[in-house]
């Protein structure tokens, strides 16, 4: 990790010096514009932690309070910047703690949650940039198009893996704890996409999530000199979601400036405005979790970071 995120980030700087107008623009961003992305990142984090409670409640059928869920929840994500995945393995070894949730119940409710998020995110994407850009191309393809593709692969991909994981591997899955434990994921992931209840509060309150990260993706790239459409925007925080299934280092650091960095210039953004955007985005970000994950778990996030392990 320590490789890698040297790597990336050294290729980051090269990125944001080769492009003198981009850095320039980073000393043109103004104190209002700063607090109005600081205050939607505080926001961001209440409809976001309210979809997962609401996912793996029904993924795993135990009920689990709000206020509690929250507190899983952000210091969960403050521990996700300092060890790869280990807000995840922190969130399910405290939910089969505290409520008796099995890890796999957990493994297919957050399963469920990106899934159900990047399905929605591209599908409302794909009319927008066919309507905003509809010459944009991606590998000779509209672009509209290759979103629904990925939409449609994501959204199958869960009940695929029950079929042939219970169907064809059944035999093995009985012998194999790893083939076990994905079928056991894509059942309770399927669990969670059949309840139409879920659904409903889902797409409700995930509208609430999209309407605040959109007015975060532009005032974010206005407040660097660059008006991102609403299509756009919606486009690029979906595919990055997406990307979040692989985590190589804390927090992704390095991978996810690349990320925007690659996907922005498919909307014809200079790379390292995307890079500065990421980076803005990642510090913001940061403070608007670390502060409640500290107030909220500072004696387990000490714990977990000195022993990462289940008997933590």
């Amino acid at each position: 990790s320590i490789v890698l995120v040297a790597t990336t980030l050294g290729f980051v700087v090269w990125l944001v010096a080769r492009d003198r107008p981009s850095l320039d623009a980073v000393g043109n961003i103004e104190p209002a514009a700063l607090l109005l992305i600081m205050v939607l990142q505080i926001l961001y984090l209440i409809p976001e932690s309210y979809r997962q409670k609401i996912v793996i409640e029904s993924s795993s059928d135990t009920r689990v309070g709000t206020i509690r869920w929250f507190r899983i929840f952000v210091v969960g994500r403050f521990l996700n910047t300092l060890v790869p995945q280990g807000g995840n393995v922190y969130r399910a070894l405290r939910l089969k703690t505290d409520f008796g949730i099995a890890i796999a119940d957990f493994g297919g409710g957050m399963a469920a949650f990106i899934i159900m998020s990047v399905v929605a995110s591209l599908l409302v994407a794909v009319p927008f940039l066919a309507w905003q850009s509809p010459d944009l191309t991606i590998a000779g393809m509209p672009a509209w198009f290759v979103l629904l593709l990925i939409a449609g692969a994501l959204g199958s991909a869960p009940f695929l893996i029950g079929v042939v994981v219970r169907g064809r591997f059944a035999v093995w899955s009985e012998r194999s704890t790893l083939l076990d434990t994905a079928g056991r994921v894509g059942s309770a992931t399927m669990t969670a996409l059949r309840d139409v209840r879920l659904m409903v509060r889902f797409i409700a309150v995930w509208a609430v999530t999209l309407a605040i990260v959109v007015a975060l993706y532009r005032t974010v790239f206005a407040a660097v000199g660059w008006n991102l459409g609403i299509g756009e925007a919606i486009a690029i925080f979906a595919l990055l979601q997406a990307s979040s299934f692989i985590v190589l280092t804390p927090g992704n650091l390095g991978i996810q400036e690349l990320g925007m960095a690659a996907l922005v210039t498919l909307f014809g953004v200079p790379a390292a405005i995307g890079v500065i955007a990421a980076a803005l985005i990642r510090v913001t970000g940061w403070f608007a979790v670390a502060v409640p994950a500290v107030v909220f778990g500072a004696g387990d996030i000490a714990r977990f970071v000195r022993s990462p392990t289940p008997d933590e």
